[in-house]
């Protein structure tokens, strides 16, 4: 993870949040505030508020919405400020699921809850700090390597621990370097680095690389890249694919180095058996594709973080993750256990700089994926055809 999840859950001073506003002046903020708390009073907590209109309006289910809450509540319940004395946990993880589920503004946001807009400020940060500190290494992580294998398996790759790709999310262009984040597409963005499974859960991310950085340095600053180069990355069960001994790959485009944990397609049309070995590998590839596609669906404030600082989008992007697979799973990933097989203690293999990976760790990675196409080969002429499963 680039983002820092160890900060004071706490504003130092009111003025912090102020910051969120862009350009609204006190007397612009301090004008919007309490409008009604008819809405969520009455209306939300009313009798007839269905289960089905939670979902629409807040993405989960009002069962889940309670376990996040009850989970959050000893973190959330330490908040005796003034301003927030009489607002319940409840409420307050409302107002911030409200913030990343739809595109509106603060001030929309307060005027629907019936707060101030710097009360709204104050609260998605907590709330999102919480979330991350709280859930974060029990939510999105490798759990049940096996599983995860088993899924890409079914999907035609075998021994694939995920899928990973780099996405933007639009922001206000910072105040600091702004040139730096502009991407390719000529808007201001951070990257947000994600790994993926079959069942579109995330397993890893890595937020904050300005817009204009290239995947392949984004990847090589990563922890995750850090933890496979060094072989330290557990669990790590090791196969053989045609006499070639393989740990746990990742699947990535043309845009990541060729290393012997990261598989890369082959050129198109460069043979028979390297194309039918780029089917089976995209199909897996575009797992991580869609796993975006629904994370940028739900959570319509990743499209444009326009009112938010520089950190407080990195953490709000991070807390969108986390939440897309706690809608995913229904919650189950709420009882996720921290029980994962702890990392192998460190060791002297130097991590190279970006661009200067050794050419013999290319060599190997290109043997490694070719191991792959040639089992591939051997069950196509054992009359072994394989397909995509039908979707669910």
């Amino acid at each position: 993870m680039k983002i820092i999840t160890s900060l004071p859950m706490k504003f130092t001073t009111a003025s912090m949040a102020l910051q969120d506003l862009l350009g609204e002046s006190l007397h612009e903020v301090e004008s919007s505030l309490q409008q009604s708390s008819d809405w969520w009073e009455n209306v939300v907590n009313g009798p007839n508020y269905s289960n089905q209109r939670w979902i629409s309006d807040f993405r989960m289910s009002k069962d889940v919405f309670k376990k996040i809450v009850n989970s959050l509540r000893p973190m959330l319940s330490k908040k005796t400020t003034n301003m927030r004395a009489t607002i319940s946990t409840e409420k307050r993880v409302a107002i911030t699921l409200w913030k990343l589920v739809t595109p509106n503004s603060y001030r929309a946001v307060a005027a629907q809850f019936g707060v101030g807009v710097l009360t709204v400020c104050v609260i998605v940060k907590e709330v999102c700090r919480a979330i991350n500190g709280t859930l974060l290494h029990k939510v999105i992580c490798f759990k049940s390597i096996d599983t995860i294998m088993d899924g890409f398996k079914r999907h035609g790759s075998p021994h694939c621990m995920g899928a990973v790709y780099g996405s933007h999310i639009e922001i206000h262009a910072p105040e600091e370097e702004p040139e730096n984040y502009v991407c390719r597409k000529k808007y201001y963005s951070i990257v947000l680095q994600a790994v993926a499974d079959s069942e579109l859960l995330f397993r890893d991310v890595y937020v904050g690389y300005a817009g204009s950085a290239h995947d392949s340095q984004i990847l090589h600053s990563s922890p995750l890249f850090h933890r496979k180069y060094k072989g330290i990355l557990r669990p790590d069960p090791v196969i053989v694919i045609d006499n070639m001994p393989v740990h746990p790959v990742l699947l990535g485009d043309k845009a990541y180095p060729q290393v012997p944990w990261l598989l890369r397609v082959y050129d198109d049309g460069e043979s028979t058996a390297a194309d039918r070995y780029n089917l089976r590998f995209n199909n897996c590839r575009n797992f991580v594709e869609r796993a975006f596609g629904l994370l940028k669906g739900c959570f319509q404030m990743l499209l444009k973080c326009a009112d938010m600082r520089l950190d407080n989008a990195e953490e709000a992007v991070v807390t969108c993750c986390i939440l897309h697979n706690v809608i995913q799973t229904d919650g189950q990933a709420l009882n996720w256990n921290e029980d994962a097989e702890p990392d192998a203690p460190d060791n002297n293999i130097q991590v190279p700089d970006v661009g200067n990976i050794p050419r013999g760790v290319k060599l190997l990675g290109s043997a490694v994926r070719d191991s792959f196409c040639t089992h591939f080969e051997r069950e196509h002429n054992m009359g072994i055809r394989w397909q995509p499963p039908q979707p669910k």
